[in-house]
C-alpha cells in the first residue's frame, strides 16, 4: 500500500516556539522532572569512580528546532545523553543535524522516516533510556496510538520511559472527534500506519464515544480549542497573517485525543501510565489544553 503521510514543512519558528503558547519551556521542565526521578544519580561504573554509558534518548517527530528536550537534557549535566532524533520530513531532519545541542549530548544522530512506523528507520534490536514525542500525536488516531505503543514495548529498555508532550482534548469533552483519511482539499493522506498494519496489530476496542455534531450533548473541543489558540496567538503578538496560517493547519491537522483515549491505548498495550498538568505552574492561556503524558512498560513497576 503506498501511503503519503503528512510532512510539516517548515518549523513553527518565532510564531509558536519562542512566545511559549504550545507551552515548550512547562514541557522541558516536566521532562526534566521525571528524567531525573526515573535516573535520579548520574550512573558510574561500580567499583571505577567512571561514568558510565550515557542514557540514551530516541526524539519522535523531533522537527528542525528539538528544543524541549535538548534545554532538559542541558539542565540533567552533568548525566550525559546519546541523543537520536526521527523525523519524516527532509528539510527539518537536516536542520536538526545541525542543530546546537548541549556539550553534555555525547553523541547526536537525526534520522529521517516515520515517527509512528519504526521499524525500517530504527537497527533492529535498538533500544532506548527515554523517549519523547512532542506536539505530534494530535495527528494520529486511538488506533495509531495503540500500534505506537506497541513498537515502544520493545524500544524501551528496562526501567525506560515513554514523555508525551501534547494537546489533549479535555475530559469534558467527551466525545472523539475522528481525524478524516485525506484532505479535502488536496486528497493528501493524513493515514499515519497503513490500515493493514493496525488491523494485523489488532487494534483493541478503546470505548471511543465518536464525535456526532447532531448530538447536543456533544460539544467541540476542536471549536473551542482553535477560538482560544487564536486568542493566544494575538495576545502574545503573533501577526493576522500567522495567526491566520497556525489556525488553519490546526483545523486541517490536529484531532487530539483525552488523556483517558492516550491512556487506555497504551494500557492496551501493557503499560502503567500517568499525566503531569500544567496548570498549578503555568500562566499560559493554553495551559488547561496541554500536558506531559507517561508511560512505561507494566512489568517495570515490579521488576
Amino acid at each position: 500500500m503506498s501511503m503519503q503521510v503528512f510532512q510539516k514543512k517548515g518549523s513553527y519558528g518565532s510564531a509558536v516556539v519562542h512566545t511559549n503558547v504550545v507551552l515548550h519551556r512547562e514541557a522541558a521542565d516536566a521532562l526534566c522532572r521525571e528524567i531525573r526521578t526515573r535516573f535520579p544519580e548520574p550512573p558510574t561504573v561500580s567499583g571505577t569512580g567512571a561514568s558510565a554509558a550515557p542514557l540514551r534518548v530516541l526524539d519522535l517527530a523531533c522537527g528542525g528546532e528539538p528544543l524541549s528536550i535538548a534545554s532538559a537534557l542541558a539542565a540533567l549535566s552533568p548525566r550525559t545523553f546519546e541523543y537520536t532524533g526521527v523525523d519524516l520530513s527532509a528539510d527539518q531532519a537536516a536542520k536538526a543535524k545541525g542543530f546546537p545541542f548541549p556539550p553534555n549530548v555525547v553523541r547526536a544522530k537525526v534520522l529521517q522516516g516515520s515517527a509512528w512506523v519504526l521499524g525500517p528507520v530504527l537497527p533492529k534490536g535498538e533500544q532506548f533510556d527515554v523517549v519523547f514525542c512532542g506536539l505530534n500525536t494530535h495527528h494520529g488516531t486511538p488506533e495509531e496510538a495503540h500500534y505506537l505503543a506497541l513498537q515502544l514495548r520493545s524500544l524501551l529498555r528496562p526501567g525506560g520511559l515513554f514523555l508525551n508532550h501534547d494537546v489533549y482534548r479535555r475530559e469534558g469533552f467527551v466525545a472523539y472527534e475522528r481525524r478524516p483519511q485525506r484532505s479535502e482539499e488536496s486528497g493528501e493522506s493524513f493515514v499515519a500506519v497503513p490500515e493493514e498494519a493496525l488491523a494485523e496489530a489488532g487494534a483493541p476496542d478503546l470505548g471511543l464515544v465518536e464525535f456526532n455534531p447532531e448530538d447536543p450533548a456533544h460539544h467541540s473541543f476542536r471549536a473551542h480549542f482553535l477560538a482560544r489558540f487564536e486568542a493566544a496567538l494575538l495576545a502574545k503578538g503573533c501577526t493576522p497573517e500567522e495567526t491566520s496560517g497556525l489556525v488553519r493547519h490546526v483545523a486541517l491537522r490536529d484531532f487530539p485525543l483525552s488523556v483517558s483515549e492516550m491512556s487506555r491505548a497504551f494500557k492496551a498495550a501493557g503499560f502503567q501510565t500517568a499525566a503531569v498538568r500544567y496548570e498549578e505552574e503555568s500562566e499560559e492561556p493554553l495551559k488547561d489544553c496541554f500536558c506531559m503524558f507517561i508511560a512505561w512498560p507494566s512489568e517495570a513497576i515490579t521488576a
